[in-house]
């Protein structure tokens, strides 16, 4: 057994709340929270880094259809459409930074053919600090995409399997969403094996 914090990265697909201008309505958007519980709950994420978060007050709503008591953040910075980037952590958040200028060695990228260059993020980054205190007890294994594969005809294979049952784990999901979130689901569920997650032991 170890003490272990489970990180995972998720696109959430336009998580708005019903009434703005690009919200689901009340039904759509309960069943969609739901859903989206069950398999952060069923992966065992501590803390998770989420994308296309339209309110942010809409992260609050996921956080509070977990069991415990949940911490989010969202980025300063939305885009044009007021997408954004945030934090959902089952650890408190020690620190929060706003990053959205590129790191310092990295260049201006032209976005253009007239030679105009973009020396910022167009959707703002976070950098957060959790405290692994609250880390639970876990026995060693390798990522729920695979700890369940056989193992026996290799790791391609393993891994193979292990996105199956990712895509499985996504379908009560994407039958509650339109048309074409459902295929845009599939396709991404298909090509990156779902929620992505990782082990890392908490120091």
């Amino acid at each position: 057994m170890s003490n272990a914090v489970i990180v995972g990265t998720w696109n959430l697909e336009n998580l708005f709340r019903p009434g703005s201008d690009d919200g689901p309505d009340e039904q759509a958007y309960e069943a969609k929270l739901t859903q989206l519980a069950r398999v952060i709950s069923e992966i065992g994420f501590d803390v998770l880094g989420v994308q296309e978060v339209g309110d942010p007050e809409a992260l609050e709503d996921l956080g509070e259809h977990l069991d415990g008591d949940w911490h989010s953040e969202t980025s300063e910075f939305p885009d044009g459409r007021g997408i954004r980037n945030g934090f959902l952590s089952r650890l408190a958040l020690a620190q929060v930074e706003q990053v959205r200028e590129f790191p310092e060695r990295l260049a201006p990228v032209q976005v253009d053919d007239e030679g105009a260059t973009l020396a910022e993020m167009g959707r703002g980054a976070l950098r957060v600090r959790v405290r692994a205190e609250g880390a639970r007890r876990r026995p060693r294994q390798l990522p729920p995409e695979v700890e369940a594969a056989d193992l026996s005809r290799g790791p391609l294979s393993a891994l193979r399997r292990g996105r199956t049952r990712a895509l499985r784990r996504l379908r009560p999901l994407s039958a509650s969403l339109g048309g074409g979130h459902r295929a845009r689901l599939r396709r991404r569920a298909a090509r990156r094996g779902g929620p992505r997650a990782r082990s890392d032991r908490a120091r």
